[in-house]
């Protein structure tokens, strides 16, 4: 995976947007809340509490950095297969957006 296929994913979900920090961290947003992080050779996104047990104590994830431990999963993109980052950003979106109003939800079509 390369961050450009991050950013095609993760740009493709309703309302979502990117801001760069520090000339190395893309970070994609849906009205105000984080969903991922891409640096050069890493992904970190919110997942639930199953998949984070699985990509952390079984796989190649590891607790994202500066996250609350638990919910955010850190991801060499060297491990990322193509289906699998869809998914998980497709997911943290959905976790993120989970925090927005009612209202909000629902103009972007997640009731």
């Amino acid at each position: 995976m390369t961050p450009v296929e991050i950013e095609t994913f993760a740009m493709a979900l309703p309302d979502a947007t990117k801001i760069t920090l520090w000339r190395r961290q893309d970070v994609y947003k849906v009205r105000g809340k984080v969903f991922a992080i891409c640096e050069t050779d890493s992904l970190s996104f919110k997942a639930t509490g199953i998949a984070y047990a699985v990509l952390v104590q079984d796989g190649p994830g590891r607790p994202a950095p500066g996250f609350v431990p638990g919910h955010w999963v850190n991801m060499p993109l060297s491990e990322v297969a193509p289906d699998d980052a869809a998914d998980w950003i497709a997911t943290s979106y959905r976790l993120a957006a989970a925090g927005l109003s009612k209202t909000a939800r629902a103009e972007l079509g997640i009731g």
